[in-house]
């Protein structure tokens, strides 16, 4: 839950559920809105009868969410925490997609 170090409710990577639909799933991203709401985007487990459907996550209100497990998945090697991220430095970054100087193709 928050701590000093990490005021968010919940950390990246638990198992939550909506109270409302019931909605379950792993908590893969975080979104703080300018109004002050808070969402997580939650991910469903693959199903094991269709392993090949990778199912889309949901955006649910911070409110309507609790805790079910803590279970934390393994980081990927080389991966460096960055307050309550991790990142394996690999892939886009957000920044430019050419180097400085050039002019993108």
């Amino acid at each position: 839950m928050t701590t000093q170090n990490n005021p968010h409710k919940f950390e990246l990577g638990s198992t939550l559920q909506c109270t409302v639909t019931g909605y379950r799933g792993i908590a893969i991203s975080r979104v703080d809105h300018l109004n002050g709401c808070t969402q997580y985007c939650l991910k469903p487990p693959v199903s094991e009868d269709k392993p090949t459907e990778r199912p889309d996550g949901h955006y649910i209100d911070q409110e309507q969410l609790e805790l079910v497990d803590r279970q934390w998945l393994d980081a990927p090697a080389g991966a460096v925490a960055i307050g309550a991220e991790i990142h394996d430095g690999a892939g886009a970054t957000g920044g430019p997609s050419h180097r400085e100087g050039e002019l993108p193709r």
